[in-house]
């Protein structure tokens, strides 16, 4: 009788461990899940807007803009990391980007060319903020290179090892920075 006893016990400890693990396994997946779902509430509460029609770039947590070879007639979806500094893409196996090569950028919504005529090999979309302030996105339109402008009122954010290679179009004494 002591023998059934102590199997019974033991068998009632291990399923009230596994029901116990079972829980918290369940909580802990539920909480990541909640974390992974607010980074990208987070990173997504920043709007990206094209320049011309002021269409959202926006798609889940990407920016989605269509691409060229300069001179070539291939063309492409890219998905960009919104997060500035993250210079991550994704393409469709058959359109690569590949690293040196210039592309030229268009929106996807009305087709506007988004590569800068005043900034050479710049790209140029609109970052509304969480708190709703307007800023100029500049990013190298040459893969591979990192280098991102984050240009609003007299404020501007420098990202990138590359950024110094565009930083004379953007030394502008800082009493005249408010006509940027």
């Amino acid at each position: 009788m002591e023998c059934f006893c102590l199997t019974l016990a033991l068998k009632l400890e291990k399923l009230i461990f596994e029901n116990l693990y079972h829980s918290v396994e369940s909580v802990t997946n539920k909480v990541i899940e909640q974390i992974i779902n607010k980074k990208q509430e987070v990173i997504m509460a920043v709007e990206y807007l094209c320049k011309v029609c002021r269409g959202n770039l926006n798609v889940k947590t990407s920016i989605v803009l269509a691409a060229s070879k300069m001179n070539c007639s291939k063309r492409g979806l890219v998905f960009l990391n919104p997060e500035i500094g993250n210079y991550t893409t994704t393409t469709h196996p058959s359109f690569q980007i590949k690293e040196g090569e210039e592309y030229i950028y268009t929106c996807p919504i009305c087709h506007s060319q988004l590569n800068s005529l005043k900034y050479k090999h710049l790209v140029r979309i609109i970052m509304i903020d969480d708190k709703g302030k307007e800023f100029d996105i500049y990013f190298s339109g040459i893969a591979g290179e990192k280098c991102t402008f984050k240009i609003g009122g007299t404020e501007m954010e420098v990202t990138g090892s590359d950024s110094e290679r565009y930083d004379r179009y953007f030394d502008v004494p800082e009493e005249d920075r408010k006509y940027l």
